[in-house]
Protein backbone atom coordinates (compact mmCIF):
# COMPACT_ATOMS: atom_id res chain seq x y z
CA UNK A 1 0.00 0.00 0.00
CA UNK A 2 1.54 3.36 -0.91
CA UNK A 3 -0.41 5.60 1.63
CA UNK A 4 -1.71 8.97 1.12
CA UNK A 5 -0.78 10.10 4.44
CA UNK A 6 2.00 8.39 6.56
CA UNK A 7 3.07 11.44 8.77
CA UNK A 8 0.54 12.50 11.29
CA UNK A 9 2.51 15.13 12.35
CA UNK A 10 0.55 18.46 13.50
CA UNK A 11 1.95 21.55 11.73
CA UNK A 12 0.79 24.58 13.34
CA UNK A 13 -1.32 26.97 10.94
CA UNK A 14 0.69 29.32 11.12
CA UNK A 15 3.91 27.49 10.26
CA UNK A 16 1.75 25.62 7.40
CA UNK A 17 0.88 29.01 6.10
CA UNK A 18 3.89 31.94 6.76
CA UNK A 19 6.63 29.49 5.99
CA UNK A 20 5.64 28.17 2.47
CA UNK A 21 5.03 32.30 1.67
CA UNK A 22 8.16 33.33 3.02
CA UNK A 23 9.96 31.06 0.83
CA UNK A 24 8.20 31.89 -2.15
CA UNK A 25 8.59 35.39 -1.44
CA UNK A 26 12.10 35.14 -0.69
CA UNK A 27 12.74 33.26 -3.92
CA UNK A 28 10.51 35.82 -5.44
CA UNK A 29 13.11 38.64 -4.31
CA UNK A 30 16.23 37.16 -5.93
CA UNK A 31 14.05 36.30 -9.34
CA UNK A 32 13.29 40.48 -9.07
CA UNK A 33 16.85 41.76 -8.59
CA UNK A 34 18.22 39.01 -11.30
CA UNK A 35 15.71 40.37 -13.99
CA UNK A 36 16.15 44.05 -13.13
CA UNK A 37 20.10 43.74 -13.31
CA UNK A 38 20.19 41.88 -16.55
CA UNK A 39 17.12 44.02 -18.20
CA UNK A 40 20.32 46.21 -19.46
CA UNK A 41 21.11 43.35 -21.97
CA UNK A 42 17.52 43.58 -23.69
CA UNK A 43 17.37 45.37 -27.32
CA UNK A 44 15.00 47.61 -27.90
CA UNK A 45 11.84 46.17 -29.54
CA UNK A 46 10.01 48.86 -31.70
CA UNK A 47 7.54 46.20 -33.66
CA UNK A 48 6.64 42.77 -34.20
CA UNK A 49 8.99 40.42 -36.20
CA UNK A 50 8.78 37.27 -37.94
CA UNK A 51 10.05 35.38 -34.69
CA UNK A 52 8.79 37.96 -32.05
CA UNK A 53 5.33 39.64 -31.27
CA UNK A 54 5.15 42.81 -30.00
CA UNK A 55 2.02 43.97 -28.46
CA UNK A 56 3.65 47.32 -28.06
CA UNK A 57 7.08 49.26 -28.91
CA UNK A 58 9.67 48.46 -26.12
CA UNK A 59 12.61 50.62 -25.52
CA UNK A 60 15.87 49.10 -24.52
CA UNK A 61 16.94 47.92 -20.88
CA UNK A 62 12.83 48.45 -20.44
CA UNK A 63 13.18 47.17 -16.41
CA UNK A 64 11.61 44.89 -14.67
CA UNK A 65 8.37 45.75 -15.49
CA UNK A 66 9.47 45.56 -19.26
CA UNK A 67 10.94 42.21 -18.98
CA UNK A 68 8.02 40.64 -17.34
CA UNK A 69 6.31 41.13 -20.26
CA UNK A 70 8.77 39.43 -22.74
CA UNK A 71 7.60 36.89 -25.40
CA UNK A 72 4.06 35.05 -24.44
CA UNK A 73 3.81 37.84 -21.94
CA UNK A 74 3.25 40.42 -25.23
CA UNK A 75 0.49 37.89 -26.22
CA UNK A 76 -1.14 37.98 -22.55
CA UNK A 77 -0.72 41.72 -22.83
CA UNK A 78 -2.93 41.97 -26.19
CA UNK A 79 -5.81 39.78 -24.74
CA UNK A 80 -6.12 41.52 -21.22
CA UNK A 81 -6.24 44.59 -22.80
CA UNK A 82 -8.37 44.18 -26.26
CA UNK A 83 -9.61 40.83 -25.67
CA UNK A 84 -9.74 37.87 -28.39
CA UNK A 85 -9.06 39.05 -31.65
CA UNK A 86 -9.01 42.81 -30.69
CA UNK A 87 -7.53 44.94 -32.94
CA UNK A 88 -3.43 45.03 -32.30
CA UNK A 89 -0.53 48.35 -32.96
CA UNK A 90 0.68 46.23 -35.74
CA UNK A 91 -2.50 45.98 -37.76
CA UNK A 92 -4.77 43.20 -36.71
CA UNK A 93 -3.25 40.93 -39.10
CA UNK A 94 -5.61 37.22 -39.53
CA UNK A 95 -2.65 35.45 -37.28
CA UNK A 96 -2.81 37.64 -34.38
CA UNK A 97 -6.59 37.32 -34.78
CA UNK A 98 -6.23 34.01 -34.87
CA UNK A 99 -3.25 33.03 -32.56
CA UNK A 100 -4.92 34.95 -29.41
CA UNK A 101 -7.00 32.36 -29.52
CA UNK A 102 -4.20 29.88 -28.85
CA UNK A 103 -4.37 31.53 -24.99
CA UNK A 104 -6.99 29.85 -22.92
CA UNK A 105 -8.79 32.64 -20.90
CA UNK A 106 -8.43 31.72 -16.95
CA UNK A 107 -5.01 34.44 -16.41
CA UNK A 108 -5.55 37.16 -19.36
CA UNK A 109 -9.05 37.75 -18.37
CA UNK A 110 -8.45 37.91 -14.01
CA UNK A 111 -5.68 40.39 -14.98
CA UNK A 112 -7.99 42.08 -16.88
CA UNK A 113 -10.17 42.27 -14.41
CA UNK A 114 -7.94 43.48 -12.19
CA UNK A 115 -6.64 46.42 -14.58
CA UNK A 116 -9.96 47.68 -14.33
CA UNK A 117 -8.63 48.98 -10.74
CA UNK A 118 -6.45 51.15 -12.61
CA UNK A 119 -3.33 48.96 -12.59
CA UNK A 120 -0.91 48.73 -15.94
CA UNK A 121 -1.12 45.29 -17.17
CA UNK A 122 2.73 44.35 -15.67
CA UNK A 123 1.23 45.27 -12.09
CA UNK A 124 -1.67 43.72 -12.76
CA UNK A 125 -0.12 40.19 -13.65
CA UNK A 126 2.42 40.56 -11.09
CA UNK A 127 -0.71 40.78 -8.42
CA UNK A 128 -2.27 38.12 -10.00
CA UNK A 129 0.83 35.69 -10.30
CA UNK A 130 1.91 36.70 -6.72
CA UNK A 131 -1.46 35.62 -4.94
CA UNK A 132 -1.92 32.57 -6.97
CA UNK A 133 1.64 31.63 -6.24
CA UNK A 134 1.49 31.52 -2.71
CA UNK A 135 -1.86 29.98 -2.36
CA UNK A 136 -0.12 27.19 -4.23
CA UNK A 137 2.55 26.96 -2.12
CA UNK A 138 0.10 26.92 1.11
CA UNK A 139 -1.85 24.32 -0.84
CA UNK A 140 1.90 22.21 -1.85
CA UNK A 141 3.12 22.38 1.67
CA UNK A 142 -0.05 20.75 2.91
CA UNK A 143 0.18 17.87 0.62
CA UNK A 144 3.35 16.95 1.13
CA UNK A 145 3.37 17.83 4.51
CA UNK A 146 0.46 15.06 4.96
CA UNK A 147 2.52 12.45 3.63
CA UNK A 148 6.36 13.05 4.78
CA UNK A 149 5.92 15.85 7.43
CA UNK A 150 6.81 19.20 7.82
CA UNK A 151 10.21 18.69 7.13
CA UNK A 152 10.22 17.04 4.28
CA UNK A 153 7.63 19.31 3.21
CA UNK A 154 9.85 22.49 3.22
CA UNK A 155 12.52 20.65 1.73
CA UNK A 156 9.76 20.04 -1.39
CA UNK A 157 9.07 23.52 -1.30
CA UNK A 158 12.17 25.42 -1.38
CA UNK A 159 13.44 22.58 -4.02
CA UNK A 160 10.13 23.51 -6.38
CA UNK A 161 11.36 27.34 -6.16
CA UNK A 162 14.51 26.35 -7.19
CA UNK A 163 14.08 25.24 -10.49
CA UNK A 164 15.52 27.02 -13.05
CA UNK A 165 12.50 28.48 -14.37
CA UNK A 166 10.57 29.07 -11.45
CA UNK A 167 11.42 32.80 -12.38
CA UNK A 168 8.29 32.47 -14.26
CA UNK A 169 5.45 32.34 -11.49
CA UNK A 170 6.52 36.16 -11.46
CA UNK A 171 6.04 37.18 -14.89
CA UNK A 172 3.23 37.80 -17.11
CA UNK A 173 2.51 33.91 -17.76
CA UNK A 174 0.07 31.76 -16.32
CA UNK A 175 2.10 28.99 -14.74
CA UNK A 176 1.43 30.33 -10.97
CA UNK A 177 -2.46 30.39 -11.82
CA UNK A 178 -2.37 26.73 -13.38
CA UNK A 179 0.20 25.75 -10.62
CA UNK A 180 -2.45 26.35 -8.20
CA UNK A 181 -5.40 24.62 -10.21
CA UNK A 182 -3.28 21.55 -10.62
CA UNK A 183 -1.57 21.06 -6.83
CA UNK A 184 -5.80 22.15 -5.84
CA UNK A 185 -6.77 19.37 -8.18
CA UNK A 186 -3.94 16.92 -6.47
CA UNK A 187 -5.06 17.61 -2.78
CA UNK A 188 -8.90 16.95 -3.72
CA UNK A 189 -7.26 13.47 -5.05
CA UNK A 190 -5.53 12.93 -1.92
CA UNK A 191 -8.59 13.49 -0.05
CA UNK A 192 -11.22 11.55 -2.31
CA UNK A 193 -13.50 14.53 -2.96
CA UNK A 194 -13.00 13.04 -6.93
CA UNK A 195 -15.92 15.14 -8.16
CA UNK A 196 -14.16 18.55 -6.52
CA UNK A 197 -11.07 17.32 -8.08
CA UNK A 198 -12.89 17.25 -11.96
CA UNK A 199 -13.64 21.06 -11.36
CA UNK A 200 -10.36 21.62 -10.11
CA UNK A 201 -9.15 19.99 -13.89
CA UNK A 202 -11.96 22.15 -15.50
CA UNK A 203 -10.32 25.44 -14.23
CA UNK A 204 -6.84 24.11 -15.26
CA UNK A 205 -8.04 23.38 -19.09
CA UNK A 206 -8.83 27.18 -18.99
CA UNK A 207 -5.67 28.42 -17.54
CA UNK A 208 -2.95 25.77 -18.92
CA UNK A 209 -3.83 22.85 -21.59
CA UNK A 210 -1.65 20.22 -19.40
CA UNK A 211 -4.44 18.04 -18.26
CA UNK A 212 -4.19 14.58 -20.07
CA UNK A 213 -1.52 13.41 -17.99
CA UNK A 214 -3.58 13.82 -14.78
CA UNK A 215 -5.96 11.29 -16.53
CA UNK A 216 -3.05 8.66 -15.91
CA UNK A 217 -2.92 9.86 -12.44
CA UNK A 218 -6.57 8.91 -11.87
CA UNK A 219 -6.31 5.82 -13.73
CA UNK A 220 -3.49 4.67 -11.03
CA UNK A 221 -5.03 6.17 -8.62
CA UNK A 222 -8.45 3.76 -9.59
CA UNK A 223 -6.41 0.95 -9.43
CA UNK A 224 -4.74 1.22 -6.80
CA UNK A 225 -8.06 1.61 -4.58
CA UNK A 226 -9.74 -1.11 -6.35
CA UNK A 227 -6.80 -3.58 -5.47
CA UNK A 228 -7.27 -2.53 -2.00
CA UNK A 229 -11.21 -2.69 -1.86
CA UNK A 230 -11.79 -5.33 0.33
CA UNK A 231 -9.48 -3.69 2.96
CA UNK A 232 -10.62 -0.30 1.78
CA UNK A 233 -13.91 -0.15 0.83
CA UNK A 234 -14.56 1.34 -2.59
CA UNK A 235 -18.12 1.95 -3.45
CA UNK A 236 -19.87 2.45 -6.49
CA UNK A 237 -20.26 6.51 -6.38
CA UNK A 238 -16.36 6.49 -5.74
CA UNK A 239 -16.05 4.71 -8.84
CA UNK A 240 -18.02 6.79 -11.12
CA UNK A 241 -16.52 10.22 -9.82
CA UNK A 242 -12.51 8.48 -10.12
CA UNK A 243 -13.71 7.34 -13.92
CA UNK A 244 -15.31 10.96 -14.59
CA UNK A 245 -12.09 12.60 -13.04
CA UNK A 246 -10.40 10.92 -15.58
CA UNK A 247 -12.85 11.71 -18.80
CA UNK A 248 -12.23 15.36 -17.53
CA UNK A 249 -8.87 15.31 -17.55
CA UNK A 250 -8.20 13.76 -21.02
CA UNK A 251 -10.89 16.01 -22.36
CA UNK A 252 -9.49 18.65 -20.79
CA UNK A 253 -7.44 19.18 -24.21
CA UNK A 254 -9.77 20.16 -25.82
CA UNK A 255 -12.00 22.27 -23.27
CA UNK A 256 -10.53 25.99 -24.56
CA UNK A 257 -10.24 24.67 -28.35
CA UNK A 258 -14.07 24.22 -28.03
CA UNK A 259 -15.23 27.48 -26.16
CA UNK A 260 -12.77 28.80 -28.45
CA UNK A 261 -14.10 27.53 -31.78
CA UNK A 262 -17.87 28.46 -30.49
CA UNK A 263 -16.89 32.39 -30.48
CA UNK A 264 -14.34 32.54 -33.18
CA UNK A 265 -13.62 31.27 -36.92
CA UNK A 266 -9.99 29.64 -35.79
CA UNK A 267 -9.97 26.19 -36.78
CA UNK A 268 -7.61 24.74 -34.23
CA UNK A 269 -8.23 27.05 -31.53
CA UNK A 270 -7.27 26.68 -27.61
CA UNK A 271 -5.41 23.08 -28.72
CA UNK A 272 -2.79 24.81 -30.61
CA UNK A 273 -1.62 26.04 -27.82
CA UNK A 274 -0.14 22.97 -26.66
CA UNK A 275 2.87 23.34 -28.52
CA UNK A 276 2.92 24.17 -32.38
CA UNK A 277 3.82 20.74 -33.71
CA UNK A 278 2.91 17.54 -34.83
CA UNK A 279 2.87 14.65 -32.23
CA UNK A 280 5.71 12.99 -31.25
CA UNK A 281 8.15 15.67 -32.83
CA UNK A 282 10.88 15.47 -30.11
CA UNK A 283 11.31 12.00 -31.52
CA UNK A 284 11.44 12.31 -35.47
CA UNK A 285 12.64 16.00 -35.20
CA UNK A 286 15.67 14.93 -33.26
CA UNK A 287 16.19 11.85 -35.23
CA UNK A 288 16.05 13.71 -38.21
CA UNK A 289 19.03 16.37 -36.96
CA UNK A 290 20.94 14.01 -35.01
CA UNK A 291 20.01 10.49 -35.71
CA UNK A 292 19.04 7.98 -33.56
CA UNK A 293 20.89 8.30 -30.67
CA UNK A 294 18.54 11.66 -29.43
CA UNK A 295 15.40 9.72 -29.53
CA UNK A 296 16.98 6.99 -28.03
CA UNK A 297 18.29 9.11 -25.01
CA UNK A 298 14.51 10.30 -23.88
CA UNK A 299 13.29 7.22 -24.13
CA UNK A 300 15.75 6.32 -22.10
CA UNK A 301 15.07 9.34 -19.69
CA UNK A 302 11.64 8.64 -19.78
CA UNK A 303 12.71 4.77 -18.73
CA UNK A 304 14.53 6.66 -16.26
CA UNK A 305 11.76 8.39 -14.79
CA UNK A 306 9.39 5.27 -14.31
CA UNK A 307 12.32 3.59 -12.56
CA UNK A 308 13.29 6.47 -10.28
CA UNK A 309 9.30 6.87 -9.20
CA UNK A 310 9.48 3.22 -8.19
CA UNK A 311 12.67 3.42 -6.02
CA UNK A 312 13.36 4.19 -2.20
CA UNK A 313 14.25 7.94 -2.69
CA UNK A 314 10.55 8.54 -3.60
CA UNK A 315 9.01 6.22 -1.01
CA UNK A 316 6.41 7.85 0.68
CA UNK A 317 5.29 10.87 -1.54
CA UNK A 318 2.40 8.82 -2.51
CA UNK A 319 1.29 7.13 -5.98
CA UNK A 320 -0.35 10.26 -7.54
CA UNK A 321 2.73 12.67 -7.16
CA UNK A 322 4.88 9.55 -8.56
CA UNK A 323 2.88 9.03 -11.22
CA UNK A 324 2.74 12.69 -12.71
CA UNK A 325 6.33 12.42 -12.17
CA UNK A 326 7.02 10.76 -15.08
CA UNK A 327 3.64 11.09 -16.70
CA UNK A 328 3.92 14.68 -17.46
CA UNK A 329 7.25 14.52 -18.87
CA UNK A 330 6.11 11.54 -20.94
CA UNK A 331 2.98 13.99 -21.99
CA UNK A 332 5.40 16.66 -23.01
CA UNK A 333 7.65 14.44 -25.31
CA UNK A 334 4.39 13.05 -26.96
CA UNK A 335 3.06 16.40 -27.91
CA UNK A 336 5.52 19.31 -28.00
CA UNK A 337 8.53 19.85 -30.30
CA UNK A 338 12.06 20.53 -29.46
CA UNK A 339 12.60 23.90 -28.30
CA UNK A 340 13.98 25.15 -25.43
CA UNK A 341 10.15 25.91 -24.20
CA UNK A 342 10.28 22.66 -22.51
CA UNK A 343 12.12 24.44 -19.36
CA UNK A 344 9.68 25.96 -19.34
CA UNK A 345 7.15 23.36 -19.21
CA UNK A 346 9.08 21.63 -16.86
CA UNK A 347 7.85 23.56 -13.83
CA UNK A 348 4.59 21.93 -13.67
CA UNK A 349 6.13 18.68 -12.99
CA UNK A 350 6.36 20.22 -9.50
CA UNK A 351 7.76 16.55 -8.13
CA UNK A 352 10.65 16.87 -10.31
CA UNK A 353 13.33 17.33 -8.21
CA UNK A 354 12.31 15.35 -5.02
CA UNK A 355 14.43 12.40 -5.57
CA UNK A 356 17.21 14.74 -4.38
CA UNK A 357 15.58 14.86 -0.81
CA UNK A 358 15.93 10.51 -0.57
CA UNK A 359 18.97 10.23 -2.96
CA UNK A 360 21.37 8.32 -0.47
CA UNK A 361 19.19 8.54 2.80
CA UNK A 362 16.91 10.90 4.52
CA UNK A 363 18.88 11.79 7.56
CA UNK A 364 17.83 15.21 8.06
CA UNK A 365 21.39 17.15 8.25
CA UNK A 366 21.96 15.43 5.09
CA UNK A 367 18.86 16.55 3.34
CA UNK A 368 19.71 20.42 4.76
CA UNK A 369 23.33 19.89 2.82
CA UNK A 370 21.80 17.96 -0.70
CA UNK A 371 19.01 20.94 -0.72
CA UNK A 372 21.63 23.79 0.03
CA UNK A 373 23.70 22.59 -2.63
CA UNK A 374 21.25 22.02 -5.22
CA UNK A 375 19.48 25.71 -4.27
CA UNK A 376 22.49 26.99 -5.16
CA UNK A 377 22.67 25.59 -8.62
CA UNK A 378 19.44 26.79 -9.11
CA UNK A 379 20.10 29.93 -8.23
CA UNK A 380 22.56 30.47 -10.40
CA UNK A 381 20.87 28.88 -13.54
CA UNK A 382 17.74 30.56 -12.67
CA UNK A 383 20.20 33.55 -13.66
CA UNK A 384 21.38 32.03 -16.89
CA UNK A 385 17.85 31.20 -17.90
CA UNK A 386 16.59 35.11 -17.13
CA UNK A 387 20.09 36.44 -19.14
CA UNK A 388 19.88 33.90 -22.03
CA UNK A 389 15.99 32.42 -22.23
CA UNK A 390 13.44 35.74 -20.65
CA UNK A 391 15.58 39.05 -21.60
CA UNK A 392 15.08 39.42 -25.76
CA UNK A 393 18.51 40.35 -27.61
CA UNK A 394 20.23 39.37 -30.81
CA UNK A 395 20.63 35.32 -30.18
CA UNK A 396 17.67 34.96 -27.60
CA UNK A 397 17.16 31.18 -26.55
CA UNK A 398 13.30 31.23 -25.90
CA UNK A 399 10.58 30.66 -28.48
Amino acid sequence: MDATSTKNVRTPRWFAIGLPITVFLLFRVYAWAAISYLSHRQVAMPASTRDTFMFGPMPADPGYWGIITNWDGQWYRYIATEGYGGVSPSGNSLYEIYHTWAFPPGFPLTTRLLMHTGLTFPVAATVVNLVCGMAAMVLLFRLLADRKGPFYATAGIVLFNSFLTAPLLQVAYSEAMGLLALVLAFLLLSKRKYVWASVAIVGLSLVRIITPPFGLVALVHLIDRWRRRHQDPFGRGERAALVLLGLVSVGGALTWSLVSQMFSSTPTGGSSRVEDTSIGSWFTGTYAIFGWWFPALIVLLLVAAIVISFLPMMRGWGLDIRTWFWGYPLFLALVTGPNFGLLRYLLMCFPLLFPVIGFLGWGKRFVVIKVAVVTALGLALQWWWIGHLLVIYPGSLMP
